[in-house]
């Protein structure tokens, strides 16, 4: 693996990255940039680069062409290749207001579902994410994010899908209150779980939270936050899904039977 880093200008930043894992190479701890979650049986270019266009606004993008030698995990075909691109505007014409608007293209090949021989042949899945996200700062104590997030899935050879995702945060810390809180309301519309749409979640400290949003429904939580005391904090957390297109969630001995899932957290933190 090689690359490098450049700064073309003040205000424009450039970087390139290629790697070639071979299909035998062991990687017993490694985690090197790759497309797959392991660096092996892999060959790619990726270019990117960041630019300044005024004080308010600035433009990136990326392009990371892959490439699989040899046989891998639902890829049953070799010399099997890809594509992951991104090309993102952001507006911040002061601290209190942040605004981006993103696209992000995939390509990467998969094995088809109809049953054409003893072996599967390998096609194309191409997936498209359309993003506006809008940070407001109504003051140093609430903060607000909205975003509008849509997806299309289309493998070869079958239907495209489609899922949406629509949520309202509400973030409030008082400078002079032991008391703070984060709300979330999303609404949220998918054809399947191909077209699932993640986010993250505030949650109690140390926990850590990216869910994916699928099916048809709505979700809320509410993560709360009190200082008792000097070295002494209070968190809880409680979340709802709320699904009205299915009759049970989940299976096994996890099954829920109706279409409400509710979480509640709590921790308790000693500092001393």
């Amino acid at each position: 693996m090689t690359g490098f880093l450049a700064s073309l200008s003040s205000n424009v930043s450039f970087s390139a990255i290629y790697r070639n894992y071979s299909k035998d190479f062991q990687n017993l701890k490694s985690v090197a940039f790759a497309e797959s979650s392991t660096p092996v049986n892999e060959k790619g270019l990726y270019v990117g680069f960041d630019g300044k266009i005024n004080k308010s606004w600035t433009v990136s993008a990326y392009m990371d062409q892959f490439k699989f030698p040899w046989l891998k995990y639902q890829i049953d075909g070799p010399n099997s290749s890809g594509y992951d691109a991104i090309f993102q505007l952001r507006y911040k014409p002061s601290r209190n207001l942040d605004i981006y608007g993103r696209v992000r293209t995939r390509n990467k090949p998969i094995n088809t579902d109809f049953e054409v021989s003893d072996i599967p042949s390998v096609v194309e899945v191409s997936q498209n994410n359309y993003r506006i996200n809008v940070i407001y700062k109504v003051s140093p104590s609430v903060r607000l994010q909205s975003r509008v997030e849509y997806r299309t899935y289309h493998r070869m050879g079958g239907e495209e899908e489609d899922g949406i995702l629509i949520f309202q945060d509400i973030n409030v810390k008082p400078l002079s209150s032991p008391f703070s809180f984060s709300f979330r309301y999303a609404i949220f519309d998918t054809d399947s779980y191909n077209t699932r749409l993640y986010a993250y979640e505030n949650d109690v400290l140390y926990y850590f939270s990216i869910p994916a949003y699928a099916n048809r429904g709505t979700r809320m939580y509410l993560t709360a936050r009190y200082k008792v005391s000097r070295g002494v904090d209070v968190w809880l957390r409680y979340g709802q899904w709320f699904y009205n297109n299915v009759e049970s969630i989940g299976s096994g001995l996890t099954e829920i039977n109706g279409n409400t899932k509710s979480e509640i957290r709590a921790l308790l933190v000693f500092n001393f």
